[in-house]
């Protein structure tokens, strides 16, 4: 958006013959609006998809979402289309399923609190748009309540009803948005103590804290696009025409402030209204210029030839942006920039055919298998070798509008994307065993699905849906619609085709703690019947023994050998006492039995470069397999030596991928880098930041209590996150955050290499010979959310004093005693004592400093172990293990941290 500068003429922008100007925008409307006079309580849903002309007393139609995703806890709800939606019969007559009912009841009720509390309790908004809810079209009026004998008219109020919730959710937005003009306007005073530079939680969310509202429904009312007033989440805009008398121009500085795209209507070309708008203040007179009668005369000169009959393309309605004809397609989509889906099918079925005549007798016959299970149109499954799934979605960008982009959807969002789509707009190649999910496909059914039509009897409808039971604000409906959330979460996560693992025995799921300080560490036992006697006085306690290495409480009571050989081993590293370490460490160049290699397994050094120039040395882990040419995308690799020394002492024989499923299963942190050569299209064109909206568990004032039912919320919009494709990179993250996500996720998402989203949201590094290698990451407020993580503030000015976590921090996690580089017994025993005393309403969130203090333990004496091996490793590797200066791993060019959009979408 670009802002005219008050000493200069407006940009005059041209539609149609249509004349506008513009105080955010640097294009005209997508479309000319409708040029009639509706009353706005009769409004239709379809009315307010497109900018419209100004009406006095509604400024809230301007704020409607362009395009409203349906996600998030508060919203998903509303996620159904005229095919899917669940309708029942009800001794006879058909209604909407009761528990979407509710559902929706609780959600229209709390907006309408919201709307009317925030709106009410500003002085500027009552006096300027008081809102009268008799005269307001709400959800409940368009009939989704009522009970119909036809199911189609059932199916179509329910529809109308689930858009009727966009200019009621717009209302909200608009009192958020004056609420927020008005913080801007006042200086906060800074008690002492705190900090100028610290976030400030938003007057308006202190304030319905204050009413009693539940503070998860603040947060996820906070996440949601209701409360997003920045340009990720784009609104229809409104259009003021320059003559018309009652509209409100005095609120247009507070759109502008929101990104509301707002624009003046000065008529056609050959009669301009110049001189119209009324007397305004100083302000708004710069801000709202009004186009010079030159610049007509230059518009009209430049078109004389062809007034009248000029089309639209051929008058200046809006300069591309330079260079670009189309949006950027997903990388490894398959779709070609600029290309439809029609052209993309058309070239396929071309290439198809070349394929036809190379394939052979087996592929012909796997191929003709997958083309009559398709027929079926059987949701496909999760597994690797599933079919799958693109779906053809509309760009986001006002200027883009209509043009549609190919994106792969995740496997665990397949179920539910699959049913918004009837069999006849979905398309199969059989040879590269991919779907299509588009609504161009069959035109006819996308009008009765997201685009229904309206009848003739539709108004007489409209008349009647008034009669079913009707919506009211109410603050307890916040509670309920957080319930319903966290419900629905629940029943979804019992029928979900995702499913984690079958429940393993602890013993097989992964290795004990005398294997892993073995393997980890170096540690080379005595025999468990040999006599082992302390080198050094006085023996460790059992107790710090047994934290600093891992061990369950008390499982040292067995065996005093163990207990005093780990005991030398701690204060061997600790104090560098290498007649301790003699018989223990394999690294002791007197020890017996010697570090041995596993000489299948190859750990080639490589150096990469950061996007800031910075270089690092990493590993890339290869094997027998590996190296044999086969056909994988991606490379393992390792930052940590103490991690590299352990694959090499793991006996047997192992592929990349075997090696990647034990590191994730005892949470050790590494990376799966997939690579492209430097000078390919790809490369060129990452890292593609894109923002993605990250929810937030939200604000909480100094002091509060928290219960197990928040807790209960914090796991839905934890576990809702971690769905998101790119967020398997939990599972390579180790520490608390790979806690967290593998008991939601399994660890099955961590093993296929990087997602489709690395090429938007990936860290990317460059390697030797200008090779480009990129994984997926989380950004430092993601692994935040996944903790738990809230803003605290005082009550007095709302500015934010800490932070409070269900469970430690990431780098807090990484950095206390008990983190040893995988997780232990020790940590399990731990974390299970926590999560029990948070459930029995035993347990509060801490903030960083209880956090730090409640993990220390050993910390000293553990980070002393982890930085004598580590520097131990790190020599044995750079004078043993190979050096290719041509490494095919890529080099990981780190992005730049995503923001998160917490007053911000997805």
């Amino acid at each position: 958006m670009a802002t005219a500068s008050p000493s200069s003429p407006p940009q005059v922008l041209v539609l149609d013959d249509m004349v506008f100007t513009s105080p955010n925008m640097n294009c005209p409307p997508t479309r000319a609006p409708f040029a009639k006079e509706t009353p706005a309580d009769t409004l239709l849903p379809r009315d307010v998809k497109l900018p419209i002309y100004a009406m006095p007393g509604h400024p809230q139609l301007g704020y409607c979402a362009w395009n409203t995703r349906m996600e998030g806890p508060i919203l998903e709800r509303l996620q159904v289309s005229y095919h899917t939606v669940q309708i029942q019969q009800v001794h006879g007559q058909c209604t909407l399923a009761p528990h979407i009912m509710q559902s929706w009841l609780s959600l229209e009720s709390a907006l309408l609190w919201v709307a009317s509390f925030l709106i009410n309790s500003s002085p500027v908004a009552n006096q300027l748009f008081p809102l009268d809810l008799s005269t307001f079209t709400t959800p409940s009026k368009c009939g989704y309540t009522r009970l119909f004998y036809d199911e189609e008219k059932c199916r179509r109020c329910v529809m109308r009803s689930r858009d009727a919730f966009v200019p009621l959710m717009a209302v909200c937005t608009m009192a958020i948005a004056i609420r927020s003009a008005e913080d801007e306007g006042k200086e906060k005073a800074v008690e002492v103590g705190e900090d100028p530079d610290a976030d400030v939680c938003p007057s308006w969310a202190v304030a319905l804290k204050e009413k009693a509202a539940s503070i998860d429904w603040i947060g996820d009312l906070m996440a949601s696009p209701i409360s997003d007033l920045s340009p990720q989440t784009k609104r229809i805009g409104t259009i003021l025409e320059a003559d018309k008398e009652g509209l409100w121009w005095h609120h247009i500085p507070t759109m502008v402030k929101a990104h509301v795209p707002v624009w003046i209507y000065w008529g056609r070309l050959s009669a301009p209204l110049l001189n119209r708008i009324p007397k305004l203040p100083a302000p708004l007179v710069e801000q709202l210029r009004q186009p010079e009668a030159w610049q007509i005369d230059e518009i009209l000169r430049k078109h004389a030839s062809s007034r009248g009959t000029t089309p639209t393309s051929a008058l200046p309605a809006r300069p591309p942006p330079p260079s670009i004809a189309f949006p950027p397609v997903e990388a490894g989509s398959g779709q070609l920039p600029g290309e439809s889906w029609e052209e993309m099918h058309h070239r396929r079925k071309l290439e198809n055919q070349q394929l036809a005549e190379r394939e052979s007798a087996l592929e012909k016959q796997a191929r003709l298998r997958a083309r009559e299970l398709s027929l079926t149109y059987e949701v496909p499954g999760i597994e690797r070798d599933a079919a799958l799934v693109y779906e053809w979605i509309e760009h986001s960008d006002l200027f883009y509008k209509h043009a549609l982009i190919r994106q792969l959807v995740p496997k665990w969002e397949v179920t539910r994307t699959w049913d918004r789509y009837p069999d006849s707009q979905k398309l199969f190649d059989e040879y590269r065993r991919e779907w299509d999910l588009c609504r161009e496909i069959d035109k006819k059914d996308r009008e009765f699905d997201e685009e229904y039509e309206e009848e003739d009897y539709d108004e007489e409808l409209l008349q009647q849906t008034n009669t079913g039971t009707l919506a009211v604000p109410s603050a307890q409906s916040c509670a309920e619609v957080v319930y319903q959330a966290y419900a629905a979460h629940k029943q979804q996560s019992r029928l979900t085709v995702l499913k984690k693992e079958e429940d393993e025995e602890p013993s097989s799921l992964r290795m004990s703690p005398l294997e892993m300080v073995r393997y980890r560490y170096g540690f080379t036992p005595l025999h468990p019947l040999l006599q082992y006697e302390a080198q050094t006085k006085p023996v460790l306690a059992q107790a710090k023994a047994e934290k600093v290495w891992g061990f369950r409480v008390s499982s040292l009571n067995t065996s005093a050998a163990l207990h005093q050989s780990l005991s030398d081993l701690e204060i061997g590293l600790v104090k560098g006492d290498m007649k301790a370490l003699g018989l223990l460490w394999d690294l002791h160049p007197q020890n017996p039995a010697p570090f041995n290699p596993n000489l299948s397994i190859r750990a080639i050094q490589c150096i990469r470069k950061n996007f800031r120039g910075e270089s690092e040395v990493v590993y890339s882990i290869e094997t027998e397999e590996s190296r044999s040419g086969s056909a994988r995308l991606w490379k393992l690799i390792v930052k940590d030596p103490i991690t590299v020394m352990h694959i090499l002492r793991l006996q047997g024989v192992h592929t990349p991928e075997s090696l990647l499923e034990y590191l994730v299963r005892h949470g050790v942190i590494c990376s799966t880098v997939f690579t492209i050569p430097g000078d390919s299209k790809e490369a060129k064109a990452i890292p593609y930041l894109e923002a993605h909206r990250t929810p937030i568990l939200g604000w909480i004032p100094k002091g509060h209590k928290f219960d197990a039912a928040n807790y209960r919320h914090y796991e839905f919009i934890r576990d809702t996150f971690l769905r998101r494709r790119y967020c398997r990179a939990a599972l390579l993250a180790g520490g608390i955050v790979w806690r967290l996500a593998i008991e939601v996720l399994g660890k099955e998402p961590g093993l296929k290499g990087p997602s489709g989203d690395v090429y938007r949201y990936g860290t990317w590094h460059v390697y030797a010979e200008d090779v480009h290698g990129g994984d997926d990451i989380l950004s430092d407020v993601e692994e935040d959310l996944i903790s738990g993580l809230y803003k605290v503030y005082t009550n007095q000015s709302g500015r934010q004093t800490e932070d409070a976590s269900w469970w430690p921090k990431q780098h807090t996690w990484l950095r206390s005693g008990l983190f040893c580089g995988h997780w232990t017994e020790d940590c399990e025993q731990w974390f299970q004592k926590r999560l029990k005393a948070i459930r029995s309403n035993q347990a509060q969130p801490k903030n960083a400093a209880c956090w730090k203090d409640s993990l220390k333990y050993y910390q000293k004496d553990s980070r002393a172990i982890i930085n004598r091996v580590a520097k131990v490793s790190e020599s044995y590797l750079a004078s043993h293990s190979a050096s290719d200066s041509t490494a095919k791993a890529p080099t990981e060019t780190r992005r730049v941290k995503r923001e998160s959009f917490s007053t911000r979408e997805h």
